[in-house]
């Protein structure tokens, strides 16, 4: 049995060895700090995500901006996105997972930091790729060939269950 009270079948220990580069986004999308949250959100457009990942100049990570992000510094600032940076906004707390990582562990990051992204990085930092919830749910939903072996809708709902826990004693999101 694993720390969320999952029991652990030879299907669960399949998805524990897999490695992140087998569903991973191999294309990222990204930002640099000094664009405005315009950029930033024509890509969550043209990618139909809610995130993009913010790198320096040498592609390596050094924050994330969200959607709801987005949207409260547009209400607290009272100012069109194209006016306010993204380095002003973004997050710079980025947990990052590699791609030779496994899939159970980049999930395990999911449940702990309560997080439904994860930028995939090298070993330098280097944004190489993009792991979200959605991946790991339309995977383990596939009927094909192409689908990692042993990754369940099962280990999937685990996670988004830990992510969505309430943050506050009395149940309010």
């Amino acid at each position: 049995m694993d720390a969320w009270g999952v029991v652990l079948t030879r299907t669960h220990i399949e998805v524990i060895k897999m490695h992140v580069d087998k569903v991973m986004n191999p294309r990222p999308r990204f930002v640099k700090a000094h664009q405005s949250l315009a950029d930033a959100v024509a890509i969550m457009v043209e990618r139909d995500c809610g995130w993009v990942p913010v790198v320096d100049d040498a592609k390596r990570v050094v924050g994330v901006i969200t959607d709801r992000d987005i949207c409260l510094a547009a209400h607290d600032r009272d100012k069109r996105l194209k006016n306010i940076a993204v380095e002003g906004v973004m997050r710079t707390n980025v947990h990052a997972c590699r791609p030779k990582d496994r899939i159970g562990d980049a999930q395990a990051v999911m449940r702990t930091r309560r997080i439904r992204r994860l930028p995939v990085t090298d070993a330098d930092g280097k944004l190489v790729g993009l792991l979200s919830l959605s991946d790991l749910a339309r995977r383990a939903g596939m009927n094909d060939e192409n689908k990692p072996k042993g990754l369940t809708s099962l280990d999937v709902a685990h996670t988004l269950a830990a992510i969505c826990e309430p943050r506050s004693a009395d149940g309010a999101y």
